[in-house]
């Protein structure tokens, strides 16, 4: 919701994307409070594959990625502030659980308002 200095009201945002904004001197940590943290941090940057790969190539993405070496590469310039210096598996069942959770409570919510998403949401 936008007021007249067409600021945002209330956001949700990456706390990884808000500390880089912060480092970047985009947004000034005064000028905002934390009303939500999630339970654990959302995986950043996840990079996924089709389901229906041969076993030989889903293994072969799934290993290159997990040897990759960061060192010297603009992901570890990106996220190595941020204590990241390798690509990890994860699982969508656990690891989106509470993104589910909030996507359905905002469903619902819009359900009992009548209202409709925002325009490109």
């Amino acid at each position: 919701m936008a007021n007249k200095e067409k600021q945002v009201e209330v956001v949700a945002v990456a706390s990884d994307i808000l500390a880089r904004m912060i480092e970047n001197k985009q947004v000034d940590p005064a000028s905002f409070k934390t009303i939500y943290k999630s339970e654990k941090p959302y995986p950043p940057a996840t990079i996924g594959y089709v389901y229906n790969l041969t076993p030989e190539l889903r293994d072969g993405i799934r290993e290159t990625f997990l040897k990759f070496e960061w060192k010297g590469t603009g992901l570890e310039k990106q996220f190595g502030p941020e204590g990241k210096d390798k690509f990890v598996p994860v699982n969508y069942k656990d690891d989106w659980a509470s993104t589910r959770r909030i996507d359905q409570v905002i469903a619902e919510s819009r359900k009992s308002s009548g209202s409709t998403p925002a325009k490109g949401t």
